[in-house]
């Protein structure tokens, strides 16, 4: 933990991962999620709606207050459940019905805190 008046650095092992950042505005609140790196799911059940789920991980940031958001909203556009007529799956030149399904990306993301690479300096006051 930094003393007060410092802050804590962490530097990435290198510059070749491909990564996103993530933001979310909930009422006049924005989260910050810098870096992130995850995996996600389709996934689709009988009658069911698909839905993705998602896993991430990243930097934490400070929550930042930002002022009124404009409310505006593309057109509602009913869903479509998971059914013999739009959840088919193409083996070879035959294309079958499915159920339900699950597709996995399955990338690995491990997170990793390494105490012996963090550098404590005061903050830029410049």
């Amino acid at each position: 933990m930094a003393a007060r008046g410092e802050a804590v650095l962490f530097t990435p092992v290198g510059d070749a991962f491909e990564s996103l950042s993530l933001y979310a505005v909930v009422g006049k609140n924005c989260y910050k999620m810098p870096g992130a790196a995850g995996t996600v799911k389709l996934e689709g059940g009988a009658k069911q709606l698909p839905w993705f789920n998602f896993e991430f991980t990243g930097a934490w940031a400070a929550v930042e207050t930002l002022g009124a958001m404009p409310a505006t909203a593309p057109a509602f556009q009913q869903p479509l459940g998971v059914n013999a007529a739009n959840a088919r799956v193409k083996l070879g030149a035959k294309y079958w019905a499915c159920s339900d399904f699950s597709i996995d990306l399955g990338n690995v993301v491990a997170s990793e805190r390494r105490p012996a690479r963090e550098q404590a300096q005061p903050p830029d006051r410049g």
